[in-house]
């Protein structure tokens, strides 16, 4: 008992007590439960990535309809797609394949 008493002689007397009882009821509050500040940290960066995964699939979408546009105006596009994606061919025709 008589080092808590050396401890609030030294340290605490100078505290304000209203002050000391709200230091002890709001840390608590900021490091526990969902809203604490690590969480908030780890939502963050959960958003972050989610905003990049947004911004990667909004270009991709954008490609893909600039490709949509290409095959629908334009015969030669769309064969050479079907050719090169789907490995279509000719009746006489022979398609060989070669890994790089």
């Amino acid at each position: 008992m008589s080092k808590l008493r050396e401890i609030w002689d030294n340290y605490l007397s100078r505290i304000n007590k209203y002050w000391f009882v709200t230091l002890i009821i709001l840390a608590p509050t900021f490091m526990l439960g969902d809203s604490s500040l690590i969480m908030r940290m780890r939502y963050d960066e959960k958003i972050n990535e989610l905003e990049k995964a947004i911004k990667a699939c909004q270009e991709k979408i954008d490609k893909d309809k600039e490709t949509l546009k290409l095959l629908n105006t334009d015969p030669d596009n769309l064969e050479k797609f079907a050719r090169e994606q789907y490995l279509m061919k000719r009746d006489n025709e022979d398609i060989f394949l070669f890994d790089e």
